[in-house]
């Protein structure tokens, strides 16, 4: 039966059989062959959204190798560095904690209150906080901090805060000003010479990637007869160092690793490259053994005011919690189909099939799809613990411009999944990287795989972004350019 005679058929959308038959004729109706490579990117793609969903009850046998796995016979690396080590306000020896957590509260709160009221900093109750962060503050912003308390006007007063209220965060120096346009902005600042046309490309240019510095440089201009203030330079040339100055470990080679391209044994098949095979191995670093109880969502915790959880709706809560951040799961979509949790594990083993006819390594485990879960039988209720333990399965997939790059089994999906993957897949890391928790997936990465992921900016997608209360650096919204990415084409793909 083709799609066309699908279509002009009229039973329930929702039963089973015809829903199988409908989605998957009008796949092959597409004449995607999904082992291509994006047409637009190649084997190098700039941006790449990723996210995890529980695939269902049927794969809870499965075995596979988990693709983070380390490499045993790789050396344990040093930790060159942790979040704290990596914000703009960094705890300092002799300097209790608890103390540079006041730092950066103080700090944010002065942001906040100049962004929201727009008045003049020099009160009585704001006389405390100023005095602390005068303590705390790099020496080189000393100059612009106090002309922002008095001397400022009024809008470049609120670009400067903008850019304090980013920095009070324990989020990295490079999530503001990566160290590839650090490294444009240092050639900006101390460049006299550039013409009108340049300096106009350039502020254009800069909003890409450093809006709330191209303001606070604009405002800054407008109220000094258009020359950049020496104390507004200090400032900006401090953070470009901060980024520049970050040191990383050089990833390996990109070699490829016949042999690796297994999808069978090993539960993963990504093609960005033409054999779909590994190019690096995944390498263990200090900081896995450092602590064993450290949760799944922090190496080190961050501050309350910004401290992030996945956070899920009502009526997402009404129905169940699925992988972590993945707010559209088997049992939703079973809720919403009226078809139980079977058939949509039957749905997603046909959907792999149709993906890579090679990767029939489901199949291998002689598990029958057509069984309904031991536990749910064919009314599954909730996602409780009991049941997590029972339906261990996720998959990861990697889209842009909505062409699926891959996918990769896991029990446990987490920041650790994006991390390996395109270390040990992507010769040349992406532009960009969109996922639920990007500000967590930042601090994952930097601490292991610095060097290769030293550039890349981490954004949340849409959805996901409003729950968040972490630093603003992590919104696609703020950034020129993203206007037309499809931020939600996993969330939209997992929907099936």
């Amino acid at each position: 039966m083709n799609f066309t005679e699908l279509v002009t058929q009229r039973p329930s959308l929702w039963m089973q059989q015809f829903f199988l038959k409908w989605w998957f004729s009008w796949a092959a109706n597409m004449n995607i062959d999904f082992r291509q490579p994006c047409d637009i990117c190649r084997y190098e793609p700039n941006r790449l959204c990723c996210d995890g969903t529980r695939v269902g009850v049927g794969f809870r046998h499965s075995n596979f190798t988990e693709i983070s796995t380390p490499d045993s016979s790789l050396q344990t690396q040093q930790t060159l560095h942790r979040r704290m080590d990596r914000c703009y306000l960094k705890n300092k020896p002799g300097v209790e904690k608890r103390q540079m957590i006041a730092y950066r509260e103080a700090l944010d709160n002065i942001a906040r209150t100049t962004i929201a009221e727009f008045e003049p900093l020099d009160i009585p109750e704001n006389n405390d906080r100023i005095n602390l962060l005068m303590q705390a503050l790099p020496e080189e912003a000393h100059q612009s901090f106090q002309r922002f308390i008095r001397g400022m006007s009024e809008f470049e007063r609120v670009a400067y805060a903008s850019v304090l209220k980013m920095l009070a965060t324990t989020a990295s120096v490079t999530s503001i000003l990566s160290p590839e346009y650090a490294l444009f902005l240092q050639e900006f600042l101390t460049n006299e010479n550039l013409s009108d046309f340049e300096f106009n490309r350039q502020m254009y240019e800069m909003r890409a990637f450093a809006p709330e510095i191209r303001d606070l440089i604009a405002e800054s201009m407008l109220n000094n007869n258009n020359i950049l203030p020496d104390d507004i330079k200090l400032f900006l040339v401090h953070l470009t160092n901060e980024s520049l100055n970050l040191p990383v470990y050089a990833p390996e080679d990109a070699t490829f690793q016949f042999g690796t391209y297994n999808p069978e044994k090993l539960g993963r098949a990504y093609y960005f490259n033409e054999h779909g095979v590994k190019l690096r191995n995944v390498r263990k670093f200090q900081i896995d053994e450092d602590r064993a109880d450290r949760n799944n969502d922090h190496d080190d915790e961050a501050m309350d005011f910004e401290r992030c959880r996945k956070i899920y709706s009502k009526i997402q809560q009404s129905l169940s919690k699925t992988a972590a951040g993945d707010e559209i799961g088997w049992e939703f979509t079973s809720s919403v189909m009226k078809t139980g949790c079977s058939a949509y594990c039957q749905m997603k083993d046909e959907l792999y099939r149709t993906r890579d006819p090679k990767a029939n390594w489901a199949a291998n485990m002689n598990i029958d799809f057509r069984q309904p879960c031991d536990i749910c039988r064919y009314e599954p209720t909730s996602i409780n613990d009991h049941e997590l333990n029972q339906h261990p399965a996720h998959l990861t997939c990697f889209f842009d411009h909505s062409h699926c790059y891959g996918f990769h089994m896991t029990v446990a999906e987490g920041r650790k999944d994006p991390s390996a993957s395109l270390y040990s897949h992507l010769a040349k890391p992406p532009q960009s990287v969109f996922y639920d928790f990007a500000c967590n997936l930042q601090e994952y990465c930097l601490n292991r795989e610095s060097g290769y992921y030293r550039n890349v900016r981490f954004v949340h997608d849409i959805f996901h972004g409003y729950s968040h209360k972490c630093s603003t650096s992590f919104r696609s919204s703020r950034l020129q350019g993203f206007e037309s990415v499809n931020s939600e084409i996993c969330e939209q793909f997992n929907r099936f």
